[in-house]
């Protein structure tokens, strides 16, 4: 059977290896971009691959997590990567007993929201909460704290002023704010 984009997921969720092969020959750039962001300088490029690697080790693994109403598998894959990434950015750190806190700030600093962000069921939460924004809105979000894009990259792919993004970036960053606290009123009630 022929893997496609309207077929990856279920074969993938069969076991179907060639599925697989094609979630790798279709996000392989995306994934190793993101991984050498979160990486640069601390890891070599052998680690960086292994990294890419264990990323879809873990979706063969981990398909059946996926859900596609929380958003998109590419997201979703991203996600998994960037997890993977920072805590093997951690590990060499550790391993190498160096403190790389101007690295660690590039990746952490982001904005309040991100830092909120500890866990897997709070990145859901951000999932959901990001589910409410315009689709332009989101897709800024996405690819400036998820994707580590620059401010100037993101107004060049949308066609925005870099101002016109950042004032989106803070309504978006408020929006989520709101959202959260709610959510941790709800929780504590």
């Amino acid at each position: 059977m022929k893997i496609t984009e309207d077929n990856f997921l279920q074969q993938l969720k069969a076991g179907n290896q060639g599925a697989l092969e094609y979630v790798i020959e279709t996000y392989s750039k995306n994934v190793y971009g993101l991984v050498y962001r979160i990486l640069n300088p601390v890891a070599n490029k052998e680690d960086m691959e292994e990294c890419v690697s264990d990323v879809f080790a873990a979706v063969w693994k981990k398909i059946d997590q996926y859900n596609p109403q929380r958003g998109e598998f590419k997201t979703w894959l991203l996600i998994l990567a960037k997890y993977k990434a920072l805590d093997l950015r951690r590990k060499i750190q550790q391993r190498a007993g160096e403190n790389f806190d101007q690295g660690e700030e590039i990746v952490t600093s982001a904005d309040l929201v991100e830092r909120e962000v500890v866990g897997r069921e709070e990145v859901k939460e951000v999932i959901k909460a990001l589910d409410r924004l315009k689709d332009l809105d989101r897709q800024i979000f996405y690819q400036r704290y998820f994707f580590y894009w620059d401010l100037d990259s993101i107004a060049k792919q949308f066609g925005l002023s870099k101002k016109a993004v950042e004032s989106r970036l803070w309504r978006c960053k408020n929006i989520l704010k709101e959202v959260l606290a709610q959510k941790g009123k709800e929780g504590l009630g």
